[in-house]
């Protein structure tokens, strides 16, 4: 039992779940190649997924008055984080390939809905490089500031979203969900009167 148990909460079976649901798409794409905008928008469908989640843990941590399972997610948010940013770069690499040329792939980006989508992809860049121990020791407070620019990611991730008019009701889901936890964390924080979750 201690092994099973060990074998769960190993760093590496998490990085294991949250790799898996992108060996398909990096399979098919292989063999199949003319399918490479469906692989794309799931990469980026799966990218808002993880990016939501790793944002929705704080407020569930005060939501439930600090559950064992949001607490064990919560020791993993980093891992979480920084799928969101694999996930990206995967949908950046299937936009790309799905064009003939280089001169087509940069035209796109002049749509106002691609510029968005590349402000959150490079906002997340350093975000998913200091997630690590050493860069938490390294930057202090600091790394809790460069940090919450994960809502200026998750903001124009919402932009691209939008403007590109992909699935409105998996918007809705993803966001309104988000929005709402975010708005009772700052009910609780400020008028809540409880104060004793740490997360």
């Amino acid at each position: 039992m201690t092994q099973v148990k060990g074998i769960i909460n190993s760093r590496y079976t998490f990085w294991v779940l949250l790799a898996l649901p992108s060996l398909p798409m990096i399979f098919w794409s292989v063999i199949d190649p003319h399918h490479m905008h469906d692989y794309m928008h799931d990469a980026g469908d799966y990218a808002a997924h993880f990016l939501v989640l790793a944002l929705v843990i704080t407020p569930l941590m005060y939501l439930t008055n600090g559950n064992s399972f949001i607490r064990w997610l919560r020791k993993r948010r980093r891992f979480i984080g920084v799928a969101a940013f694999s996930y990206t770069a995967l949908h950046v690499a299937f936009d790309f390939l799905q064009f003939h040329s280089f001169e087509a792939f940069w035209s796109d980006t002049t749509r106002l809905s691609i510029i968005a989508g590349w402000v959150a992809f490079f906002v997340l860049i350093p975000l998913a490089i200091t997630s690590n121990q050493w860069a938490v020791r390294t930057l202090g407070r600091a790394w809790k500031s460069l940090h919450r620019w994960v809502y200026v990611a998750a903001l124009f991730t919402l932009a691209h979203w939008i403007l590109i008019e992909h699935g409105y009701v998996s918007l809705t889901i993803h966001f309104g969900i988000l929005a709402a936890l975010e708005a009772y964390r700052v009910w609780y924080l400020n008028w809540g009167g409880r104060r004793t979750v740490k997360a």
